[in-house]
């Protein structure tokens, strides 16, 4: 009797089970799901992948591609909220300092924010986060969905406001497996209000967000976004962006390992705060950074090792170089990101007009048209900057004629741009390069940017080697006429 009444409860219990999985699968199906994101403190999500740049216009061909890391640690979690860390790193994948070399880091990011209840972040000072439609994420959190509160059914919109853009319009479109889970994907779509009605004075562009949430913490388990850009006067789109990536992996630290996490967070954020303002003017604080670097540089060698070293260490080198007395590279914060019209490869460069640190004379891009332009961004408190200056007079000198070559210096101590002008004796004046470091891109320094002799952007790089030369020599024999 025993050995009867066993078997059938155990028949009874398969079928509960089986009749649970039925009501689950139905309410998968129907669409009613809760999208809110459920993160525990010392959560851990990490996320790999590859952000790729191509240029679509007719005869020109670039493509740039970076690997894409980027992780979100819980730091702490409430009913409403959590603070977290995010850090992203990107490596360019085309940029080796040897051909068997392993490709370094070209942006390492690490910030604290503030994560709501509906997938939106900001960050300590309730400044709103974005991701940009020009060029990678250097702090990518697109695994977030801007969610509502209420349970979302099955083809149910809703709206997202985005401050300086467009409104982005999210859909549930229903269930779908990825990776052997079930999940609800997302879509969003959002583009610039000239996107329908093409302008000739203006880049419009289009993204697109697909989002596979997964139940349980909401949030992705895979990503992907596409940005198009149309170049001004043109009806069919001549950049395209994507992003792809997938979650590696979800743990959660306790005890001593989320202290060594939240220690060496916390101990880069205090060093980041106190030397924002003595970056300005390294000089002029050379022993208060050197205070930073060593306290830094003390945790560095003290404290057990976490994924967020990567960003502390570079941190440290920015400390290292302002020691030396260079002034790292700034955007303007007040310019807003939605105003600022980038200009890339494959597009033609707007006429501009520079002016002239070293001569009384400005200079004007329709002037110089007929043959090609090498525009060079650099600091001239850096040894680097010194270099790629030298490298600017010896090109000048061998192509005479055939190259223009425009110095732009991104620098607030002009009076030291002027002195070594003088002191390279340079055929060439020395340009105030800030009103282009936005249209252009510049973030760091140096940065070359070749616009061919009808104004077409044909070629940009970011940083300096021994490969830089020969890459410009091949791009300008390339749109050079016979």
């Amino acid at each position: 009797m025993a050995s009867h009444s066993t078997g059938k409860d155990a028949m009874v219990k398969s079928i509960c089970m089986l009749a649970c999985s039925v009501a689950l699968g139905q309410l998968v199906e129907r669409g009613d799901w809760q999208l809110a994101p459920q993160l525990p403190r010392g959560q851990e999500l990490v996320y790999t992948g590859t952000y790729l740049d191509e240029a679509l216009a007719p005869n020109v061909r670039h493509q740039k591609i970076y690997r894409l890391e980027t992780r979100l640690f819980v730091l702490d979690s409430t009913r409403k909220q959590s603070e977290v860390a995010i850090l992203t790193a990107l490596t360019d994948m085309d940029n080796r300092p040897a051909p068997d070399a392993k490709p370094l880091p070209a942006s390492v990011r690490c910030e604290l924010a503030r994560l709501d209840n509906q997938g939106r972040l900001r960050t300590l000072d309730n400044r709103a986060l974005s991701l940009p439609v020009y060029g990678p994420a250097t702090l990518e959190f697109g695994f977030l969905a801007e969610v509502p509160l209420t349970p979302v059914r099955k083809n149910e919109q809703w709206d997202v406001r985005e401050e300086g853009r467009p409104t982005r319009t999210w859909q549930a479109v229903g269930t779908e497996v990825c990776a052997g889970v079930t999940c609800v994907k997302l879509v969003a779509a959002q583009q610039s209000n000239d996107w329908d009605q093409p302008r000739a004075d203006h880049t419009a562009w289009r993204r697109k967000d697909v989002v596979w949430l997964a139940p349980q913490l909401n949030v992705a388990l895979k990503v992907e976004r596409t940005v198009e850009r149309r170049a001004p006067a043109h009806k069919v789109p001549t950049h395209r962006a994507t992003v792809r990536y997938e979650l590696d992996s979800k743990l959660r630290y306790l005890g001593k390992m989320f202290d060594d996490h939240q220690r060496e967070i916390m101990t880069l954020r205090k060093c980041q705060d106190e030397a924002a303002p003595l970056l300005k003017q390294p000089v002029l604080y050379r022993a208060q950074i050197e205070t930073i670097l060593r306290r830094l540089t003390y945790h560095l060698d003290h404290q057990p090792e976490t994924p967020f070293r990567k960003a502390a260490l570079q941190f440290k080198q920015t400390l290292e170089a302002a020691r030396r007395g260079e002034v790292p590279v700034e955007s303007p914060q007040e310019e807003p990101v939605a105003a600022v019209r980038t200009i890339g490869i494959g597009e033609r460069m707007p006429d501009f007009a520079a002016s002239s640190l070293t001569e009384r004379q400005t200079v004007q891009l329709k002037k110089l048209l007929g043959r090609p332009t090498l525009i060079v961004f650099y600091n001239p408190a850096t040894a680097m900057g010194r270099d790629v200056l030298v490298y600017a007079r010896e090109l000048h000198t061998k192509q005479s004629g055939k190259v223009n070559v425009l110095a732009m210096t991104l620098t607030a101590d002009t009076d030291a741009a002027i002195k070594q002008h003088k002191e390279l004796r340079l055929p060439f004046p020395v340009l105030d390069g800030n009103a282009l470091r936005l249209t252009l891109a510049v973030e760091h320094t140096p940065r070359f940017v070749l616009i061919d002799g009808e104004g077409v952007i044909r070629w940009d790089s970011t940083g300096w080697g021994v490969h830089v030369p020969d890459e410009i020599a091949q791009e300008l024999k390339s749109c050079q006429r016979p």
